[in-house]
This record gives structure tokens, C-alpha cells and sequence, in this order.
């Protein structure tokens, strides 16, 4: 078996296997997506919480751990899911990336103008 990768460590020029590439993708996927949704709830609930209790050390200590979740982990696990993404897939990710937003785009500006031509615009 090949040597164990820890998370930290750069992964160099070599292609992982779809399977290595899947489980990778899928745990910054899920630290991203958990991360999200416990910052969002705190968040929340120290709102309610300065309205209900009108105490603000209440809601600061429930918001900012909320807030912290998002910059100091979600965001990250985010940013090294693109980079992976782009090193193992590279000109192929880019490529259709920009086929299906460009397409979009031009879906999109299709429509403005025949709303414009359509309002006397």
C-alpha cells in the first residue's frame, strides 16, 4: 500500500483515483456543508436570543462561535475543494465550467432583450 497522506500535506502533480478523488471531495463537501449549517443556526438562535432575553453577552456568545464556524472552517474546506477540483481536473473542470455559465449567460441576455424589445425599451 502507498504511504497515508495527511490532510495537510500538498498533493503534488499525480492523479488520484476517481474513488481517492470522491472521498476527498466528499469530506470537504460535508466539513463545508455541517460548518454551514451549525454557523447558520447559531447565528439564528442568538438573534432570537437578543430579542427574547435582551441580553447581548447571550447572543454574542451564541453568534460569533456561529460566524467563527463559517470563516475559520466552512470557508477553508470550500477553498481546498476548488483547488483540488481544479489541480485534478484542470483544463477539463474549467472548460465545462465555462460552457454551462456561458451558455446561461447568453440564455440570460437572450431574454433581457426581448423583455426590452418587447416593452419598447
Amino acid at each position: 500500500m502507498g504511504k497515508k497522506r495527511n490532510d495537510f500535506d500538498i498533493v503534488g502533480a499525480e492523479r488520484m483515483t476517481d474513488t481517492e478523488l470522491s472521498k476527498k471531495l466528499g469530506s470537504y463537501q460535508r466539513t463545508e456543508s455541517i460548518s454551514i449549517s451549525l454557523g447558520v443556526i447559531l447565528v439564528i438562535a442568538g438573534c432570537i436570543s437578543m430579542f427574547i432575553q435582551r441580553d447581548p453577552i447571550l447572543a454574542c456568545a451564541l453568534a460569533f462561535p456561529g460566524v467563527a464556524l463559517f470563516l475559520l472552517v466552512a470557508k477553508p474546506a470550500q477553498t481546498k475543494k476548488k483547488a483540488l477540483m481544479q489541480q485534478q481536473l484542470g483544463g477539463f473542470f474549467r472548460t465545462e465550467l465555462t460552457k454551462a455559465y456561458r451558455s446561461s449567460e447568453k440564455a440570460a441576455g437572450r431574454e433581457r432583450r426581448q423583455r426590452r424589445a418587447g416593452a419598447g425599451l
